[in-house]
């Protein structure tokens, strides 16, 4: 399908939908002349109105997508470049013979040696709480 075939097709539907939409809104502003409760007969009339708006809406669409659908289309969805044949001969390009690559000797595999961090030095604030005391001068919960 060509996008002009597109195009045409999108409007149609949209046309059909708005006579559709335009026929259930006249319908039922016509049925609701016909209903003696107010409440039902108000309700059926604002339901016509809201068919006969969006009937309007689709006829609306359709109008600017007959006017500028195929514009739109082709640069949304560009068609592929058509490519002309030369009348003249290229011969075809041949790459270069590159020498096979010779074994070459690697040096023996050695092992890494990762370095070792050291722990950060302890701030001169919490120095003495940290320090270590022998348990005979520490003094218990129940010593007290």
């Amino acid at each position: 399908m060509s996008m002009s075939e597109g195009v045409t097709l999108v409007v149609v539907i949209f046309a059909v939908l708005a006579l559709l939409a335009a026929r259930a809104g006249i319908r039922s502003i016509q049925s609701a002349r016909t209903v003696v409760f107010y409440r039902t007969r108000r309700a059926r009339m604002v339901t016509g109105w809201q068919w006969l708006t969006v009937s309007l809406v689709f006829a609306v669409i359709a109008i600017v997508g007959g006017v500028f659908g195929r514009p739109v289309a082709n640069r949304m969805f560009a068609p592929a470049p058509v490519t002309a044949i030369a009348s003249t001969s290229v011969p075809p390009a041949t790459a270069p013979v590159l020498p096979l690559p010779e074994a070459t000797e690697l040096p023996p595999a050695t092992r890494t040696i990762r370095p070792t961090q050291t722990p950060p030095p302890i701030s001169s604030t919490l120095q003495p709480f940290l320090q270590h005391r022998p348990l005979s001068q520490v003094r218990h919960l129940s010593q007290r």
